[in-house]
């Protein structure tokens, strides 16, 4: 096993060192030089004065925090993270004279107003459709044909009072919240309740989502995953720009329920079993084409088919009860001495 620090900090090359340690079977002796041999000779230097570890453990802990105190010396004793000034992008709008579909959270509040009010489609405009089923909006399936972009998304419905609303759901472990897209809360007019106090939502570099801050949130929704697993759950509001998913189960619904994923097929495999107990519907009955069996004593009155009518006796069932008579003689069969059977496929 050949590894080499190079010009990675400690924690990187010890968790690379980490995975190639399992794999090979090496005892903890072994492993301690490798890894000692495979660090840069500032450090080896460092911790030859230090021959405090008794575990290769300890010694792995002592090499990180050397390294970030060499790294943090060498950057003027600053913190990495404010090394790096926070750049905050610029995005140009759109130029009013060219008809483009309308960027949520971007268009102006009028434009937003005025397509609530005559429910019309926040995306393209045109009435007689909602958001998540605008022909205009792209898919997840157009987002480039060379993109390597996989999500875990599942179908599910939001019960209102008079109808179901089918939607796709995104389900990120990285979210802290459980999030629905602020544009079809309007639409499909779901109460909301204002949050206090209001969350901050920053994204994995720390840049602010949408606003910034998150200030309303939905009241309790009737919420259908599947087929029969319902529950009633409140959501965080969120206008999202161009959302593939208008629905986002985040790490608290997967902490709640902790279902069983298949992250090579993309699916969900089986709910826990309080999900069994408490979230899953009673089966619906549904209409099925079933055969007709009839008992003996039916077939013994005569109700035979008339295309069975020549094979009477075969559903006799004083018949079938009956043994064949015994016989005085048997019926012996003659062996021959040290005889073979021929030989052949039989």
């Amino acid at each position: 096993m050949e590894l080499c620090h190079g010009a990675y900090s400690a924690a990187d090359y010890a968790i690379k060192f980490r995975n190639l340690a399992a794999q090979s079977g090496w005892n903890e002796a072994r492993l301690w030089v490798v890894f000692r041999e495979g660090l840069n000779p500032v450090l080896q230097t460092e911790l030859a004065c230090r021959e405090d570890a008794t575990s290769l453990t300890q010694f792995i802990t002592t090499a990180i925090r050397l390294d970030n105190l060499l790294r943090q010396h060498r950057a003027g004793a600053r913190p990495p993270v404010s090394a790096r000034p926070r750049v905050h992008p610029d995005y140009p709008r759109p130029r009013e004279e060219v008809p483009i579909p309308m960027q949520l959270g971007r268009s102006r509040l009028t434009e937003h107003r005025r397509r609530g009010q005559m429910r019309l489609c926040y995306y393209c405009g045109a009435s007689g459709h909602l958001i998540h089923l605008c022909p205009e909006r792209p898919s997840s399936a157009q987002v480039g044909e060379n993109s390597l972009f996989f999500s875990l998304t599942v179908p599910v419905s939001l019960c209102l009072s008079d109808r179901c609303v089918p939607v796709s759901a995104l389900i990120d472990s990285g979210a802290a919240i459980n999030l629905i897209d602020g544009a079809l809360v309007e639409e499909l007019g779901i109460p909301t309740i204002p949050c206090i106090p209001s969350l901050r939502i920053t994204a994995i570099d720390s840049q602010p989502i949408g606003g910034g801050y998150l200030t309303r949130q939905t009241e309790l929704l009737e919420f259908q995953v599947g087929l029969f697993h319902q529950e009633h759950l409140a959501f965080y509001v969120l206008f999202i720009s161009s959302p593939v998913n208008s629905v986002i189960l985040g790490f608290p619904w997967l902490r709640q329920h902790d279902p069983q994923i298949s992250w090579h097929t993309g699916e969900l495999v089986r709910c826990s079993a309080t999900c069994l107990k408490e979230c899953l519907l009673e089966p619906v009955s549904r209409p099925c084409m079933a055969s007709l069996v009839e008992d003996s004593a039916s077939l013994a009155s005569g109700r035979i088919p008339h295309v069975y009518e020549d094979f009477r006796e075969v559903f006799s069932e004083e018949r079938a009860a009956r043994l064949p008579s015994h016989q005085a003689w048997d019926c012996t069969i003659d062996l021959l001495l040290n005889a073979s059977p021929p030989r052949g496929q039989v």
